[in-house]
């Protein structure tokens, strides 16, 4: 149940009012129908000894699969199977008996090529390590869409001896000051390693297409310190405070040394532009309007279901009234 390359095979375009995330799915996923009626033709009893199975960039190796077809219900177990160095059971039950198809399926995995299979199955690349897994979907409709916003599973994912790419943690702690004046750089051939790194995650009523509101994900945490340890990049929610300014930053004999910090649209523009004045888009904390610092926060809000950071600055002639109002 791939999804189809937009604009080919009758996939919808999202209308205006669909949501952030859904987009994306409405475009991805078919909506002909799927019609399993074909397997009422007959029942069976199959075992089959497979050498090998490729679905896009997956490979499976050599497998046994017995296989039951009965009354429009085929019930296939996947034994021994060989996957990316590892061995891998399943199940998978495609059910045609009724107006909708039903599709159910369970995968358990051990000692993978982790690395090899995020690489083939999504294109990741940063991470690597032997992979234990588990997975169970289940999904029912009329075409892909209808499945995709019906489905229910659950995954577990354990890395073992393993290490994120691109970045060494260790080092970015024992370098926190310096990198936060001369800006992160790139570090291709850096890494992380762990000795375990493990995760579970759910999906429901079509999570994979609709997208979900969590705190987890969608919280928008105060992030004036922590945006320098990205060169000054962002704010968060909040406008900048200022252009460029000093920060003074405790050392560990216990003295303070001031650094220049300056924002990074602001040096960005400056480096391009050099003195000419600067659009009206940038503008500071203290030059928004009380009013429209909460008119931002509002046009975010209904996506969050946590707690946005927020700070208003507040001149302080600002009349009273306004307070009340």
């Amino acid at each position: 149940m791939a999804p189809e390359t937009p604009g080919k095979g009758g996939g919808k375009k999202a209308g205006k009012g669909s949501g952030p995330s859904s987009a994306k799915g409405a475009e991805a996923w078919s909506d002909r129908p799927i019609d399993l009626s074909s397997l009422k033709a007959v029942d069976a009893d199959l075992r089959l000894a497979v050498n090998g199975i490729l679905y896009r960039k997956v490979r499976i190796g050599r497998s046994t699969v017995t296989a039951k077809l009965d009354k429009g219900v085929l019930d296939a177990t996947l034994k021994d199977m060989t996957l990316y160095g590892g061995k891998a059971s399943g199940r998978l039950v495609l059910d045609g008996s009724g107006p909708k198809a039903v599709v159910r399926g369970a995968l358990n995995a051990k000692g993978l090529n982790g690395e090899g299979l995020l690489k083939d199955f999504a294109d990741i690349t940063a991470l690597k390590g032997t992979l234990d897994m588990s997975l169970s979907l289940a999904a029912r409709g009329r075409s892909q869409q209808e499945m995709v916003s019906t489905l229910l599973g659950k995954a577990e994912l354990t890395f073992r001896d393993g290490a994120i790419k691109g970045v060494n943690v260790a080092r970015l702690v024992r370098t926190v000051e310096k990198s936060v004046v001369e800006g992160w750089k790139k570090a291709p051939k850096e890494k992380t390693d762990f000795a375990e790194l493990s995760g579970s995650f759910d999906i429901r009523d079509g999570i994979a297409r609709h997208g979900i509101r969590n705190s987890h994900l969608l919280a928008i945490a105060p992030t004036g310190t922590i945006s320098l340890l990205a060169n000054n990049v962002s704010s968060g929610l909040e406008p900048i405070f200022d252009y460029e300014f000093t920060r003074r930053v405790l050392e560990l004999d216990g003295s303070w040394t001031e650094y220049p910090v300056r924002d990074y649209a602001y040096a960005l523009w400056r480096r391009e532009h050099g003195g000419e004045p600067l659009p009206e888009a940038f503008v500071r904390a203290q030059e928004v309007a009380p009013l429209d610092h909460l008119a931002m926060q509002a046009a975010l809000q209904p996506w969050v279901d946590s707690a946005i950071s927020k700070t208003i600055n507040v001149p302080e002639d600002h009349p009273f009234e306004d307070f009340r109002n």
